[in-house]
């Protein structure tokens, strides 16, 4: 949790969230996370269970559905959801991008000699 510390060190920091300034975009998840996470604790309450703090977004949209949370809260859930991923999500590459062609060796190389 943010505490006067944590503040004290981190000031004249650039936090501002942007596309090009991922300790920003963390600043930005980590005050997501702390909005949703009473939320989350409410709704576990709720449904008498303790629920994973992961997939906010669906959780969202079954607690709106059954009454349990409004419209602002489904939305700060989803919020934290998309940062959190965001934050994990960093080598999020798709396959074909780090795929590389297939290198045919010389024919010297291959072949493996008897001793």
């Amino acid at each position: 949790m943010p505490n006067a510390t944590r503040s004290r060190i981190g000031r004249g920091q650039y936090l501002t969230p942007a596309e090009h300034n991922p300790v920003g975009l963390l600043e930005e998840a980590l005050r997501d996370v702390i909005a949703a996470d009473p939320i989350h604790q409410r709704i576990c309450k709720e449904l008498g269970k303790n629920l994973p703090f992961t997939r906010l977004d669906e959780l969202a949209r079954n607690a709106l559905a059954k009454g349990l949370i409004d419209k602002d809260e489904a939305a700060i859930l989803a919020k934290a959801e998309e940062s959190r991923l965001r934050s994990i999500n960093v080598d999020d590459f798709e396959p074909e991008a780090l795929a590389t062609k297939p290198v045919k060796l010389p024919e010297k190389v291959r072949k493996v000699e008897a001793a």
